[in-house]
């Protein structure tokens, strides 16, 4: 036990040995103000500052005050990971901060020291947290975490984080097709691309950056080949005198022969200090032309008996023979006073010339500071030859090997809103490959109780279906004797364990190129075809939701509506003034989506998205406050909309005024992705959906009010139990509906059970089952494992309130799109489904309008002629003489489209529900009538 202690005390003073070694942070801080570090260096800390929730006063590049504190505080609060430079190391913590804010304080845990204790490498491991190498720091925690994990304790999540703030102008989501495999596996094109910038400099930042746009124009994830140059790339501070600081110098009256002279300086960098030694010598060359004007001078001047003066003429010789010249012009100006005043002797003029040239070299020397302040700090690049041998030696980091690549060839294609979402999936891709192959190497081993690894194992492990780069680790160990077959199978599974772990290296390159940026300004219109298929069936077992990203729109798409009850639109953001951006992409221009949706009764969601929370913490409580109401209002404006069209007109009157003009939304998904979860945030978020539900009831009762969020945050933040109690309320207040769109992360098989169990361990009772049937389960289907969807499906419909998939499936889609339909129209119906109702209802659900206007005319048909059929004789003779016209041409139309209607149109639905017995009587009492009608007939042709 105290050997133990020992071992934990002499860590946590390896840890904390360069927090008490090093010089305070008001001393480094002062010290980097004297390096002058130039504006983009100080701009791209206080980015960073910014990133680890620490405020330097904005970024502007200036080492202001609230920079400098900024700096001293992230210093005092810094004890791990730390490196001479304070710079260096601010940015490798940033970098560490964006997987795990919280990370120093595990470090400090004393579980953390147990477990470092505890390993076989400890020494190692304290010299990485020691090192300030932010991806041994992070593989580090991702080691802590997973050891966590496995020992049954609470694992230290990684948070769900974007690799940058998302603009305005764009989405994001995460996807590897064809093109990105390649080039994880092979980088040779790219770094082919940077070699040719070899012995190329730049004077500028703008130019440098310009330089890596256009050498990495078409590379996928360009941003992490950007940083990889930037760290490596020979940079060097210079100054230089720009157009800038000659106007400056202008101002401040520096004399026109000073600016002459310096102009040979201008847009010239110089490293360092270097400008300080080519103003000086400018300087003093014009200094020494000055001095050497006196001989000439005194030359000029007429000697007389009775002394030596300087006359109007001498004076211009001088300007004549310096045409042109400012200095010389200066010299003229000065020498004004000298003019004709008559001295001794040469000897007395040459002195009072001196005195008068003194003057003037002295304000050039006055304009040495001057000049030297006005220069402009900047950073020069340059691709030398040590530059280019450092980042070859990174090739290999960018280069994902085969094996992973095989692993995650399932997930081609594959579309997750989120970067955690595709990171999930990765991961349990790792752990079922890992899993699968050494069930398979624990059968064989039990099956031969071999020790040792020979070839007649490996064909045995070949035969039953381990990997080849498996096959190819487990070689190695040929010539190796175990104690037993236990020792092997355990020696195999350690080596596969460590295969799976040292996947994390390569998880940031990954999912760097799986980022996929979606512009606004690339929307295109969405063109949907509903294939024939009925409307949206009413006997399905749940919700099903398909979510729309405005980037896969284009082209014609057949859609399987029967089985998709809302579409979620996805997706529209807001600023911090509550101001929706991007809101032209929801207009009228962009119909096909909601006109053939809403022709099939399949309605049409708003999802309104935001994940970078940074800038809206900082706003006080009542510009937030104001920001919410001005979001809601917004929202409630565009889901107002009125779609445009003849059929659109038509319906409140083919309705007989019952049904409304349609609007363009049915209804808004809320995705707050990582909200803030203080007290005061969560208020204000209830506060504005209260608000939002009630604007939106006031227009359409029947839209509906969804939430979004990952599977994870159920029950923390806003998506507490209590909180979410409390949004249900606020929509049964209204006579609204709304569900809780949960994204599931991968493996589903277990995500969705522990949404359950968390559901069911922080509910009771009635709450609980309400929750549970608002909960819809998202997942993005890989289009490969048919029975992990078909359990999915049938568990989100037994025990959730619906299933949803990102993105919506087509007909004509990928294969797994047909996959998820054939199972929703298999798996997701009630029990008991009139085949024959569907059949037929396919044809007159999507057309029903046609329907509901000849319905209409045979109604005002039959009232018209019963009026006359009462008030006219000649009139009811008619009707009696053409009986069963009458019946066949307008009775028996009416109520075969009445039906048609009943059982059909999902607008009659709830009228059709029960009344089954009294159609069928009113449908007797016609057969009857007619009967009655060829009786009475018959009887009256008798003699």
């Amino acid at each position: 036990m105290k050997a133990r202690m020992k071992s934990i005390l002499l860590i946590a003073l390896l840890l904390f040995l360069p927090a008490v070694q090093a010089a305070t942070c008001g001393q480094q801080v002062d010290g980097l103000s004297a390096q002058n570090p130039g504006k983009a260096v100080v701009g791209n800390a206080q980015k960073e500052l910014v990133s680890i929730d620490l405020d330097p006063g904005g970024v502007d590049g200036i080492l202001g005050s609230r920079t400098r504190a900024a700096l001293v505080q992230f210093c005092e609060r810094a004890k791990y990971a730390i490196r001479d430079d304070l710079l260096e190391t601010l940015k490798n913590h940033s970098e560490i901060f964006q997987f795990y804010p919280d990370w120093q304080e595990i470090f400090a845990s004393a579980d953390f020291a147990k477990w470092m204790s505890a390993q076989s490498d400890r020494i190692h491991v304290s010299e990485v947290t020691r090192s300030g190498d932010s991806s041994g720091v992070i593989a580090v925690l991702d080691r802590y975490r997973k050891s966590i994990a496995s020992s049954g304790k609470a694992p230290v999540q990684a948070p769900e984080t974007e690799l940058v703030p998302m603009p305005e102008d764009a989405l994001y989501s995460y996807m590897l097709d064809k093109e990105d495999f390649s080039e994880l596996k092979s980088t040779d094109e790219v770094f082919a691309r940077i070699d040719k910038l070899k012995g190329e400099s730049f004077s500028s930042e703008k130019a440098f950056d310009a330089a890596i746009d256009e050498a990495l124009k078409g590379v996928a994830s360009p941003e992490r080949y950007v940083r990889l140059i930037r760290n490596k790339v020979a940079q060097q501070s210079s100054k230089s005198l720009t157009g800038k600081s000659f106007d400056k110098l202008k101002a401040e009256a520096v004399p026109d022969y000073v600016l002459q002279a310096i102009q040979g300086l201008k847009d010239l960098p110089y490293p360092g200090v270097t400008i300080n030694f080519a103003v000086h010598n400018t300087l003093n060359a014009l200094i020494a032309r000055a001095k050497g004007f006196e001989p000439e001078i005194v030359q000029l001047a007429v000697l007389s008996p009775s002394g030596a003066q300087l006359t109007e003429d001498s004076l211009g010789k001088f300007a004549a023979a310096h045409n042109g010249d400012p200095l010389a012009s200066e010299v003229v100006a000065e020498l004004q006073n000298l003019k004709n005043v008559s001295y001794r002797n040469s000897k007395s003029l040459d002195q009072a010339v001196g005195r008068v040239l003194s003057e003037v070299t002295g304000k050039i020397s006055d304009a040495y500071p001057e000049i030297l302040d006005s220069s402009d700090m900047a950073n020069a690049y340059t691709f030398d030859e040590k530059t280019i041998r450092e980042i070859d030696l990174e090739k290999k980091n960018f280069t994902v090997p085969q094996i992973y690549l095989e692993i995650l060839a399932g997930l081609q294609n594959v579309d997750f809103p989120a970067s955690g979402l595709f990171e999930s999936a990765a991961n349990s891709r790792m752990a079922n490959f890992v899993e699968r192959n050494e069930a398979s190497v624990r059968s064989v081993i039990e099956a031969r109780q071999s020790a040792s690894v020979d070839q007649a194992l490996l064909e045995a492990l070949k035969q039953n279906s381990v990997a080849d780069p498996v096959l190819a680790m487990i070689a190695a160990l040929q010539g190796r004797q175990f104690e037993n077959p236990d020792a092997l199978r355990n020696a195999i599974g350690d080596q596969l364990e460590a295969l799976k772990d040292r996947y994390s290296q390569y998880q940031p390159l990954v999912l760097a190129q799986a980022r996929k940026k979606h512009s606004f300004s690339q929307v295109k219109i969405a063109d949907l075809d509903g294939d024939s298929c009925n409307c949206v069936r009413q006997n399905l077992a749940g919700q099903v939701f398909g979510f729309y990203p405005f980037w896969i729109a284009g082209g014609a798409q057949k859609v399987n509506f029967s089985v998709l009850k809302r579409i979620e639109y996805y997706a529209l953001g807001f600023d911090d003034s509550g101001n929706i951006t991007n809101s032209s992409v929801w207009t009228t221009q962009n119909p096909g989506l909601f006109e053939k949706a809403h022709r099939y009764s399949t309605r049409v969601d708003l999802v309104i998205e935001r994940r970078d929370w940074k800038s809206w913490s900082s706003l006080g409580v009542d510009a937030r406050r104001a920001a919410l109401r001005k979001l809601s209002e917004g929202i409630v404006r565009l889901l107002d909309i009125r779609l445009e069209g003849m059929k659109a007109r038509l319906k409140p009157v083919a309705s007989f005024g019952l049904g409304s003009h349609p609007r363009m939304g049915d209804g808004v998904t809320l995705y707050f992705d990582r909200y803030p979860a203080d007290a005061e945030s969560m208020g204000l978020f209830r506060e504005f959906f209260a608000d939002l539900a009630k604007r939106i009831a006031v227009n359409g009762k029947k839209r509906f009010l969804n939430v979004m969020f990952a599977s994870n945050e159920t029950g923390s933040g806003i998506y507490a139990y209590s909180n979410l109690s409390e949004l249900m309320d606020s929509l049964d207040r209204q006579g609204m509906k709304g569900f809780f769109l949960a994204l599931l992360h991968e493996p589903t098989t277990r995500d969705k059970k522990i949404l359950r169990e968390k559901i069911e361990n922080g509910t009771h009772g009635r709450e609980r089952k309400k929750l549970l049937r608002n909960i819809v389960t998202v997942l993005s289907f890989d289009g490969h494992d048919k029975a992990q969807l078909v359990d999915d499906a049938i568990y989100a419909g037994d025990n959730f309130g619906g299933i949803g998939f990102w993105p919506m499936p087509y007909r004509e889609g990928k294969s797994g799109d047909e996959m998820v339909n054939g199972v929703l129209e298999k798996n997701f119906l009630v029990p008991g489904s009139i085949a024959s109702k569907d059949d037929i209802c396919r044809y007159i659900c999507p057309n029903r309008w046609f329907f509901r206007i000849v319905w209409d005319l045979l109604l005002i048909a039959l009232i018209g002629s019963g009026i006359l059929y009462v008030r006219f004789c000649a009139f009811r003779s008619l009707v009696e003489a053409h009986f069963i016209r009458f019946i066949a041409f307008l009775v028996v139309p009416f109520f075969l489209f009445m039906l048609a209607l009943l059982f059909c149109d999902p607008f009659w639905e709830s009228t059709s529900k029960g009344n089954g017995p009294l159609i069928l009587m009113i449908l007797g009492v016609i057969v009857y009538a007619v009967w009655r009608y060829r009786e009475n007939r018959k009887e009256a042709d008798l003699p």
